[in-house]
């Protein structure tokens, strides 16, 4: 008998999936990143699923979430180690406007991308493409410690 995803596992598949079209790397991670992404090149792009709209404003009000946002507003205009140069959340349909409303210009976050997903069809879209965060190479760090990366479909994927 086939197991049924929830909407959250199907959401981490349609993000592992967008990273692994675009990246070589492709990382899972359980604390400050859901999905992340990328290339030797020094590209990267890190994708946050937020499942409910509780979970989003927490994302900006929890301190130790909120941290990561303005070290990355921060160093986006100084440049830093450890901040990808793409990043999206990913909500569902219908949290679209909420969360577009959130990330308006001027608010520290205009930079970042949105990607909806739709649980009727079991699709994703990108809606609002990512700015530039950060023009430093974020790989580095990943490159030096010791991940374990398995190839799958010519895609290095690893876990953390």
């Amino acid at each position: 008998m086939k197991q049924v995803q929830t909407p959250k596992e199907r959401m981490y598949f349609h993000a592992k999936r967008l990273l692994e079209r675009e990246f070589e790397f492709v990382v899972e991670e359980k604390y400050l990143k859901d999905a992340f992404g990328f290339d030797i090149g020094g590209d990267s792009c890190e994708i946050e699923i937020k499942v409910c709209d509780t979970d989003f404003h927490k994302e900006f009000t929890k301190l130790s979430k909120s941290f990561k946002h303005d070290f990355y507003r921060e160093a986006s205009q100084a440049g830093s180690l450890g901040v990808p140069t793409r990043f999206y959340f990913m909500v569902p349909l219908k949290y679209k406007d909420m969360a577009l409303s959130r990330m308006y210009v001027g608010s520290g976050y205009w930079r970042y991308g949105l990607i909806t997903y739709c649980r009727l069809f079991d699709e994703c879209e990108i809606v609002r493409k990512s700015g530039t965060i950060s023009h430093e190479n974020f790989h580095g760090e990943y490159l030096q410690k010791p991940y374990s990366f398995q190839r799958t479909n010519n895609i290095f994927v690893g876990q953390i």
